[in-house]
């Protein structure tokens, strides 16, 4: 297992709710809590549950244009945050702290946790095969920034 981390960045929905302007968050993940996400999702289709909730303060929240400079995004504090595991999907839930306003994140598809998880396991002469098989953008991108990192590194 690698201890590369992977940015994933998702839009929030539901801001509509706000004034405050929530409009996305940026979330690390590890091969290790992309493992810990996939058993939880297997555990939830075993046992025939909706999903599992669990509290989360691990992610980041902005309020600004994501395809701007990162220095033009505001930071936006959050309270309550859940991050729910479904058998397909995951998203984060919360309040924008200091508020009763509710936000929901993009729902992220499992299979595309699966496919980063193979991007973060595989050996650095593994990965240039490994682009033709992927399916999700985002496991394409963080196979590229894996890429890119050999490419410094040398």
């Amino acid at each position: 297992m690698t201890a590369l981390k992977q940015n994933l960045t998702t839009r929030i929905t539901n801001n509509e709710w706000s004034d405050n302007g929530l409009d996305f968050c940026t979330v690390e993940l590890d091969a290790k809590r992309i493992k810990r996400i996939l058993h939880l999702s297997k555990l939830v289709e075993k046992e025939k549950m909706y999903s599992i909730s669990e509290f989360d303060y691990t992610l980041d929240f902005y309020y600004g244009d994501m395809e701007d400079e990162e220095d033009t995004w505001k930071d936006v504090r959050a309270s309550n945050v859940l991050i729910q595991i479904t058998k397909e999907k995951i998203y984060w839930e919360g309040n924008i702290k200091h508020s009763s306003d509710m936000f929901e994140t993009d729902v992220i598809n499992i299979e595309e946790l699966k496919e980063r998880l193979k991007v973060a396991d595989a050996k650095m002469v593994e990965l240039p095969l490994l682009l033709n098989s992927l399916k999700t953008e985002s496991a394409k991108e963080a196979l590229k920034d894996r890429l890119n990192l050999k490419e410094e590194v040398e």
